[in-house]
């Protein structure tokens, strides 16, 4: 509808560069790569002057395999244009593309300045682990989450890297942390016996499964079961050894928690039995 509203509205005045940079986003949006291009081309050239449809056709043709070409408009449009942090953001990725690492870890500063958001911590912690910077990668999470306010992706990405290098008591106490602050703390207490499990602790691993269990069986005497309270049951008996329990129920659940991460760890974690 959005698109066919703005071909309407062209009809009248095929030339409007507003309505041009518009539609061509829309069709960037749905991947329609040529179509947009086609429509950032024809507004840069009915209004040489606004410089923001570069931003939009970098990314295109960065999308479109045509890096070099890309970066010439990232970097036409930084020379000329309005700071912008979404400009930064497509120049990085761009960067990256080409092993421009330092340059794209460079792009991404400038963008977390202008306007921080989760993405820029992971993709930046992405490209110092590249270049083997593990603590770099783990002060650049830090930062991320005093700067956003501990958002939980941002804490679980954190814990992931800090497991793999075998920082576990850091790992442990931040999702002890997220425990204490959670209404519902089956989620966290089961993140919190796998990494006891994962150093050896089994005790406490087994205990903190238990407690899992039981909240979570409270809860389903209270509501009508849901699809990731059960997924939750199903990891929580596989932690207490009830591993036969826990794929019968496992492989019962529906498809609306299999792009759930809680869902692929337990996949993994039942495979390995």
């Amino acid at each position: 509808e959005q698109i066919e509203a703005l071909t309407l509205s062209l009809q009248e005045n095929p030339n409007d560069p507003k309505v041009l940079f518009k539609r061509g986003r829309v069709y960037l949006e749905r991947e329609d790569l040529s179509l947009a291009l086609a429509d950032l081309n024809a507004a840069l050239q009915n209004q040489p002057s606004n410089l923001e449809p570069l931003i939009y056709r970098g990314l295109v043709l960065h999308k479109s395999g045509r890096d070099a070409e890309a970066l010439a408009d990232l970097n036409r449009y930084m020379a000329h244009g309005p700071l912008d942090y979404f400009a930064f953001e497509v120049r990085s990725q761009i960067r990256a593309s080409l092993k421009e690492i330092e340059g794209a870890i460079e792009d991404l500063n400038q963008a977390i300045t202008l306007r921080p958001k989760p993405e820029h911590f992971v993709d930046r912690a992405k490209l110092f682990l590249e270049q083997g910077r593990t603590e770099d990668a783990i002060a650049n999470y830090e930062e991320g989450i005093k700067v956003l306010g501990e958002p939980v992706a941002l804490v679980l990405e954190l814990v992931t890297l800090e497991v793999k290098a075998n920082r576990f008591h850091d790992a442990l106490r931040r999702i002890e942390k997220l425990e204490r602050a959670a209404k519902r703390r089956e989620r966290w207490i089961l993140y919190r016996a796998d990494l006891l499990r994962q150093v050896g602790q089994l005790t406490e691993a087994h205990q903190a499964y238990m407690d899992a269990l039981q909240l979570i069986e409270q809860r389903l005497t209270l509501a009508k079961p849901a699809p990731l309270l059960l997924l939750q049951k199903a990891h929580a008996l596989w932690g207490v050894g009830r591993q036969d329990d826990a794929i019968v129920l496992f492989s019962s659940l529906d498809e609306s928690v299999r792009k759930l991460k809680e869902y692929q760890r337990l996949s993994t974690l039942l495979a390995a039995r």
